[in-house]
């Protein structure tokens, strides 16, 4: 992504989206609210719960009035406006969705023509995206995103009748500054596989982490910094390069980046965007060098002030996606829990630590008639880091190990006579407007590639 100086998004969208384009309820209303930023989606405007202030740039910052503790959210809202990082490469995208309008729009920012916008219908329970804006025939697939409104979005693009393998991760664009701690907050992130599965190093590789995020005097560091790889040693490669850090403009909204560092073992900058909840999305930037490397994506959410009740975890239903990172593939969806309704003749029993589910080929939504699936998928989250409230570092995963690549010692049989693959991963839990978000990852013995699971409450 190449930034620009610090602008508004009411200035770059005044000069792409004129309101003639496309409805009012996309084009006038992100304007509007870029300049008001009355909800959607945004950080919170200055008042009892935030103050302000100024980091280097000019950049605006807004800060929790609170010890220790971000700014409180907006009200929600269900017309909301996301900056959205790609977890495959290094698509970034400006994402609005109206539900209240079935409405919705994303652009590329600075790719002339690249841009989408139409009406959503559900599908599968999740929201089908059709093209109707004139760049593509009428009714071509654009995509399907779920959400937690104003919490978190995740985005499954397409281009005219084909998903594409673009996975993106979204939280609220923050219009009018970043939003920054009063002090310092605790984080726990997980690390999706890198870009290549050829290169995916488990042993070595980061996977996940924790780390503390301090803000004072316009400056932003990290602290208290874990990476880790799968089984839980320290990591060595592909770590992320955290260092200190700004509030800066861009297309997709005021973020938090570091300068490249020659001296890190990864030379890149550290771009993140923080949503008014405490979801953390976060990418290292390939330096103007072109020096390549594995890129490194995560997903982060600030820890909660006490552990995650999992038997309340457990009791909901969760739609979402299910990515095999390299593999050039697109997300398929995936739906847990014994109480959804797309989740059928479950193989295990669900227990309090658990959920049970599975994932389809997304071309059965494309193509239909939808369908629900098997529960052939046990997670069992396991203990809870003492540490670390939501994170889950000795989570497992129990699939059908139809190829037998799985070491026969954690082999079992299943219904059917079926065998039965169980292996360790690593679960992220947090809440967004009181439902849950849970992103899992690790590698994938039945595959021989690494999975990443991206899931929000129903």
């Amino acid at each position: 992504m190449k930034l620009s100086p610090p602008e508004t998004i009411s200035r770059l969208l005044a000069s792409t989206l004129p309101c003639t384009r496309l409805a009012p309820i996309l084009a006038c209303v992100l304007a509007s609210c870029a300049v008001a930023m009355s909800g959607c989606g945004g950080a919170a405007s200055p008042s009892s719960s935030s103050s302000s202030s100024s980091s280097s740039g000019g950049s605006l910052v807004i800060v929790g009035t609170q010890p220790n503790s971000l700014p409180a959210p907006p009200i929600q809202t269900d017309a909301n406006l996301y900056t959205g990082l790609d977890v495959q490469g290094n698509i970034d995208m400006i994402y609005y969705l109206s539900n209240s309008s079935h409405s919705y729009y994303y652009q590329q920012p600075g790719a002339s023509g690249t841009r989408n916008g139409g009406i959503f219908t559900s599908v599968g329970d999740l929201k089908e995206l059709s093209q109707t804006d004139g760049q593509n025939s009428a009714y071509t697939l654009a995509g399907f995103s779920v959400e937690i409104e104003g919490g978190i979005a995740i985005l499954e693009q397409g281009n005219g009748g084909f998903p594409l393998p673009d996975l993106l991760l979204a939280v609220p664009e923050q219009q009018a500054g970043c939003i920054a701690p009063n002090g310092a907050v605790a984080f726990n992130f997980i690390h999706v596989p890198v870009e290549s599965s050829l290169n995916y190093a488990a042993a070595t590789d980061a996977l996940y982490g924790s780390a503390t995020l301090n803000y004072a005097n316009g400056a932003f560091s990290y602290s208290k910094v874990q990476q880790l790889a799968s089984g839980g040693a320290a990591a060595s490669t592909n770590t992320i390069p955290f260092a200190d850090s700004y509030c800066i403009g861009a297309p997709e909204g005021y973020g938090i980046q570091s300068a490249e560092s020659s001296a890190s073992a990864n030379a890149g900058s550290l771009l993140v965007y923080l949503g008014a909840t405490g979801v953390i999305v976060g990418e290292v930037e390939l330096p103007p060098s072109g020096t390549t490397y594995p890129l490194a994506d995560f997903i982060g959410m600030v820890q909660p002030t006490s552990p995650i009740d999992l038997t309340t975890v457990t009791q909901g239903s969760y739609k979402g996606f299910y990515l095999q990172p390299g593999s050039g593939q697109p997300s398929n969806p995936a739906y847990f829990g014994e109480k959804s309704e797309w989740v059928t003749t479950p193989a295990f029993q669900q227990t309090s630590t658990s959920l049970i589910g599975g994932n389809e080929p997304i071309t059965n939504l494309i193509y239909g008639p939808v369908a629900a699936i098997p529960g052939t998928i046990l997670v069992d989250f396991g203990a809870q880091d003492s540490s670390h409230s939501g994170l889950f570092s000795s989570a497992t995963v129990k699939e059908p190990d139809p190829n037998d690549l799985c070491p026969a010692m954690q082999q079992s049989s299943g219904p059917n006579g079926v065998t039965y693959c169980t292996f360790p991963v690593t679960a992220l839990i947090g809440e967004s407007y009181g439902k849950y978000a849970i992103f899992i990852a690790g590698p994938e013995l039945t595959t021989g590639l690494p999975l990443f699971y991206a899931l929000v409450q129903d």
